[in-house]
């Protein structure tokens, strides 16, 4: 996530294959034993798969909605911004 191709290391649990945390791994040509706030949380978009389902928070909460309704509720909240 950050262009660098800084190394990583991933750790998950082995029986859910769920991603738990990224973590720099030493490279001193690269990225030495640093990583950017991007790359160390970027595997938490894996969980929510905004691209193929539209989800719109509600509360703490986010909601599956069909595209066309998604669509609908995002032009009409820029409308609103536009018309301040």
């Amino acid at each position: 996530m950050d262009s660098l191709g800084s190394n990583t290391e991933v750790d998950y649990k082995k029986y859910t294959k769920q991603i738990m945390r990224v973590n720099p791994r030493v490279h001193e040509s690269i990225n030495e034993e640093w990583l950017s706030d991007k790359s160390r949380q970027a595997f938490d978009g894996l969980k929510r798969q905004r691209v193929l389902t539209p989800l719109l928070r509600r509360g703490e909460d986010f909601v599956e909605y069909a595209w066309e309704d998604a669509l609908a509720i995002v032009a009409q909240r820029v409308n609103n911004v536009e018309g301040h």
